[in-house]
């Protein structure tokens, strides 16, 4: 008599204190939790590394769709720190002006000194190329180009004069006409201006008479301190349309 295979596995555990207890388990159900649970750990481990692959992938995407919105705000929150530097460093520069000793004299001549008012034209803190004058019937137009000469990217920030003269009168830029006899000019009065690399500078002026032949342009120069640090004479040039 041919006997066939069971199809389960009988386990006995014997207790020498308690009675021997028997358990029986489907050999399908055995192979099943044999070749299962190591499959299951397997692809658990598999989705746990490609869930981390995935995340990373979109946590750049959403990067890249970030709002420019926001992109905006940080740059302009960016600039502001910068400005807010500046201010302070300004600040300071005027309130060691403060405790400085007045000036003995007018800056130029036609100056109203300021506490602690230094000559820094000499240091090359910047220069000016493209110079260029166009005369007309009444009119006539100074141009140049300011040219930030720091290496370090600091930016340059003050206020710009550009005086005219010939043999019969002063003209003085922004300030058309200015009556120096009467009263001094404060260097607050420029035309403000902020430079990290170059800033193109144009001065309007009334054309002088014919009888002046020739005319002679001054550049100054001043920091938001009140320092001044560019002065130069453009000339003579022939008043000739």
């Amino acid at each position: 008599m041919i006997s066939r295979p069971s199809r389960s596995i009988t386990f006995v555990i014997y207790d020498k204190e308690k009675n021997a207890k028997c358990f029986e388990i489907n050999k399908f159900t055995l192979k099943v939790l044999s070749f299962g649970i190591p499959l299951v750990f397997l692809m658990c481990v598999g989705s746990l590394a490609f869930l981390s692959i995935n995340f990373k992938t979109l946590i750049s995407e959403f990067k890249s769709r970030e709002p420019k919105i926001i992109t905006q705000l940080k740059e302009k929150n960016t600039g502001l720190a910068l400005a807010v530097e500046e201010k302070t460093k300004q600040n300071q520069s005027l309130l060691d002006k403060l405790a400085s000793p007045p000036s003995d004299s007018t800056l130029l001549g036609f100056f109203r000194p300021v506490k602690g008012q230094l000559d820094l034209s000499n240091k090359d803190y910047m220069t000016t190329e493209g110079l260029d004058v166009s005369i007309t019937e009444k009119k006539l137009k100074f141009k140049f180009n300011i040219i930030n000469s720091q290496t370090n990217g600091i930016k340059l920030s003050g206020n710009i004069f550009i005086l005219l003269k010939d043999n019969k009168s002063l003209q003085v830029y922004p300030q058309m006409d200015a009556d120096f006899g009467n009263s001094l000019l404060t260097f607050s009065m420029g035309e403000r201006f902020t430079v990290s690399r170059f800033r193109p500078v144009e001065a309007s002026f009334k054309r002088p008479a014919p009888s002046s032949s020739l005319i002679y342009f001054r550049i100054i120069i001043f920091t938001r301190a009140g320092d001044l640090i560019y002065n130069k004479v453009v000339g003579p040039i022939k008043n000739r349309t």
